[in-house]
């Protein structure tokens, strides 16, 4: 059965999700061999302030650290909320950023998909080792049907294309891998994880980073007088 994939967003509905950001890297030379791992957890509001008669979503993104690990060992420093405003599609396709975004959401198809499709999406990932923007080439599957929270969703299988490019003298191979849960029937993204690997060589040193991205829904809440289901619950926020 074909599956349309879209979002279905509506004015005044409010997305709470939990991200955790983990970063595992490794820096080697003559010298030294030095590992790291770096855990950020994060909770992320996204505000649907309009639905522009085109049909893309006018988005204020708020991005709260909640806590910040290195080395499986709490660190005391100081962590900002950041507020974004953002335009996207219905497809995913991000078209405004008033600031640089790690990584954009899954590209959804245009023409509804089964089981075993692939499709190809290009996106632009903000690396911040390197103060680079990078274009990737995405191709995406639709795997299966599963739950999660509640919700009827597509898991759709993420594989970027392996990219080179040299900056500076410093050759870097990027690779990209992971999964998104769409919960199609309602329009919402329900789970993604998403890895990216970097390689990077200068003379006799190596620098090897992979940085895992887990995004989580946590509730939906609709201002105003709508309610929305979430996860089979119903909610009511007056604003």
């Amino acid at each position: 059965m074909p599956i349309t994939l879209e979002y279905k967003m509506k004015k005044g509905q409010v997305y709470y999700y939990n991200v955790v950001m983990e970063n595992n890297r490794r820096m080697k030379d003559e010298e030294n061999d030095i590992t790291e791992n770096i855990v950020m957890r994060l909770k992320m509001i996204q505000q649907v302030k309009n639905v522009l008669p085109n049909g893309e979503y006018e988005l204020e993104i708020e991005v709260e650290p909640q806590a910040f690990e290195r080395d499986g060992s709490p660190m005391d420093v100081p962590l900002e909320k950041q507020v974004v405003k953002m335009k996207m599609d219905k497809y995913g396709n991000v078209t405004y950023s008033s600031v640089p975004t790690p990584q954009t959401s899954t590209t959804l198809p245009k023409e509804p998909v089964e089981i075993g499709k692939t499709w190809t999406g290009e996106s632009k990932v903000n690396i911040p080792e390197i103060n680079q923007e990078v274009k990737l080439l995405f191709t995406y599957t639709a795997e299966s049907i599963t739950n999660e929270k509640g919700y009827e969703c597509l898991k759709i299988r993420v594989e970027g294309q392996p990219n080179t490019m040299e900056i500076e003298g410093i050759k870097q191979r990027f690779e990209t891998s992971g999964y998104t849960l769409f919960a199609y029937k309602e329009g919402v993204l329900v789970k993604s994880e998403v890895l990216t690997k970097i390689h990077a060589e200068a003379g006799n040193a190596t620098l090897d980073n992979n940085m895992k991205v887990l995004v989580e829904l946590d509730k939906i809440e609709q201002t105003g007088a709508a309610s929305t289901a979430i996860g089979g619950e119903e909610f009511l926020i007056s604003g």
